[in-house]
């Protein structure tokens, strides 16, 4: 999660303001349209079976992982979609991971 964390930081210092209170596009804050980016980043389709290819032949973990295990320890994604508590997204602040 550190490389989104560096890119979200890079992101507010060139924009110079409060990306969770910025103009709205479509509906989204600038923060949330910087974690939909990320997310069709990671997105693919695949059937089933090259999915279970993939487990044994990519030395990755699964892109859906990719892509949700990172955003679950950011506070400022939580922030930007308040996410409930009872959802597979939330992770409880004192569970997070936080290396940089």
């Amino acid at each position: 999660s550190g490389g989104i964390l560096l890119a979200y930081r890079a992101l507010a210092n060139s924009v110079g303001s409060n990306l969770h209170d910025g103009p709205k596009i479509d509906g989204f804050t600038p923060s949330q349209r910087f974690f939909l980016a990320w997310a069709q980043a990671w997105r693919q389709n695949v059937t089933k079976e090259r999915a279970l290819q993939l487990l044994t032949l990519d030395p990755h973990g699964p892109n859906e992982m990719r892509c949700n295990l990172p955003l679950s320890n950011i506070a400022t994604f939580h922030e930007a979609f308040q996410i409930p508590e009872e959802t597979d997204m939330h992770k409880p602040i004192d569970q997070r991971v936080d290396i940089w």
